[in-house]
């Protein structure tokens, strides 16, 4: 993977020498590096009363299985890209990527506020509300991103299915 010269890359990409995985890798570190603005936090400087070490903690896990679940559902999209025509995965992953963050987006909004309500609900303080929230965070991040990879591979699936439709048919 070229990262730091663009001359070098902008090279390789005129001489279509790099494999559709090398191009998704791209693509693919971007979202990690979106992934990773959340627990950053946690080195900056505060003020005012630091959270709790178990807020950090979690915060902390749950990115890094963020990161692993895009990587490995990135991976595996691309593997069945591959076994469909091993052609376009990064336009492929770039337009079903789309609709599936919108219908993620809508689905994450509202479960949120379903928390929000049964949480500030049941919860008798403030602190346990708040605290309560922040773990359901946490938690819902590696889920919706499993979740998405998975959806977002059978969309892939689907996908395939009517190209070798389309093939047959032509």
């Amino acid at each position: 993977m070229i990262v730091f010269s663009s001359i070098k890359l902008e090279q390789a990409l005129a001489a279509s020498s790099l494999p559709s995985w090398e191009k998704a890798k791209y693509i693919i570190f971007i979202i990690i590096l979106y992934s990773l603005s959340g627990p950053l936090y946690v080195l900056t400087p505060s003020f005012g009363a630091k959270p709790p070490i178990w807020h950090s903690l979690t915060s902390l896990v749950s990115t890094i299985l963020v990161i692993l679940f895009t990587y490995f559902g990135a991976k595996k999209c691309y593997q069945t890209n591959k076994g469909i025509d091993d052609t376009d995965f990064v336009g492929r992953f770039a337009a079903l990527y789309m609709p599936m963050t919108f219908k993620l987006i809508a689905i994450m909004l509202l479960a949120m506020v379903l928390a929000a309500l049964i949480i500030y609900s049941s919860a008798f303080d403030k602190g346990t509300r708040k605290n309560s929230f922040v773990y359901f965070i946490d938690i819902t991040g590696p889920v919706s991103t499993y979740l998405f990879y998975i959806y977002l591979n059978r969309s892939f699936r689907r996908l395939g299915i009517l190209i070798n439709e389309t093939n047959k048919n032509s």
